[in-house]
């Protein structure tokens, strides 16, 4: 996990992601004492750089041994260089706006600023997150596989198959046809005969669906390749994929649905598709007009 928070960039520098949303990003992966532990920091994020580790300890209720080993996992060096990181995290940022959970008595307005808050930081923290080098890979993988007349199937459930349906509508704009079905029965039934010239694209936030990683855990035996696209911190499915792209979803404490984390998985399947496009840009061009053409003849669009 530790090669997650930092990472080189364009010009081989190292890059250090932010700590703080790096916690927020990665908490609900955590242990009931990390957990406790994290929320507290986040709660008390000046507080915490002045804290002597006893005191940190006693007010978060865990032990010394806890906050060092916590600190160390979030790849810093001990707890003197964890805050370093934190005070540094804390330096004003546009998108570093403070975040308020949502409150029984706030407004309309109020409600649409918090969730807009939630999800300009989501898509920042995703931003500085994943990793360009996979995300081209992931492409590449899409496209070798279609053009060679491998098959693509896709995986997810709950929240998740509403990505996975934008996932196969943006590739049939690109004539890459995508096997799903939101049917456990069937998608699995269409699965049974994947090879190793197929790919598999799994969609899941938490990696709770038990239907995801069994059907990631088959292509593994298959030898098929697995792209997964999931939340930063996301360990337990990380050894069935080929190809990891990891979004940062930070969501308010009540956490009814799953919002920036739909937000940040929409991006990455934008990126997929526009890295593909631009393949056969002159031919996709020719594709979007002929389309259109076709949509004006049947009486769907109106003639401009």
């Amino acid at each position: 996990m530790r090669e997650l928070f930092r990472k080189p960039n364009k010009v081989g520098m190292i890059v250090q992601h932010n700590l703080i949303e790096t916690m927020e990003s990665s908490v609900v992966f955590m242990s009931e004492t990390d957990q406790r532990l994290a929320r507290y920091i986040l709660s008390h994020k000046q507080d915490v750089l002045s804290m002597p580790i006893k005191e940190l300890a006693e007010k978060s209720k865990v032990s010394e041994a806890t906050v060092v080993r916590f600190a160390r996992s979030m790849d810093t060096k001990g707890f003197s260089d964890f805050k370093l990181r934190l005070s540094a995290s804390l330096a004003p940022e546009p998108t570093q706006a403070e975040l308020a959970n949502i409150e029984s008595g706030d407004s309309a307005e109020e409600i649409v600023h918090k969730l807009t808050r939630f999800a300009v930081k989501s898509l920042h923290s995703t931003e500085q997150l994943i990793d360009p080098n996979e995300l081209s890979k992931a492409a590449e993988l899409i496209y070798r596989v279609s053009k060679k007349g491998g098959r693509i199937y896709a995986a997810g459930s709950g929240a998740s198959s509403t990505l996975v349906e934008q996932f196969q509508l943006k590739m049939m704009r690109l004539g890459i046809p995508i096997i799903y079905y939101k049917d456990a029965h069937l998608q699995l039934e269409s699965f049974l005969n994947v090879s190793k010239d197929d790919v598999l694209v799994a969609f899941t936030t938490l990696g709770r669906s038990s239907q995801t990683k069994q059907l990631m855990m088959y292509a593994k035996d298959r030898k098929t390749k697995v792209i997964l696209i999931t939340q930063y911190g996301n360990k337990g499915l990380a050894k069935n994929a080929d190809i990891e792209l990891l979004c940062s979803s930070i969501e308010n404490s009540h956490r009814l649905v799953s919002a920036t984390s739909l937000i940040t998985q929409a991006i990455i399947i934008d990126a997929l598709f526009f890295l593909i496009a631009v393949k056969d840009y002159a031919s996709i061009q020719n594709d979007v007009e002929d389309t259109r053409k076709q949509f004006v003849k049947f009486g769907f669009y109106t003639q401009q």
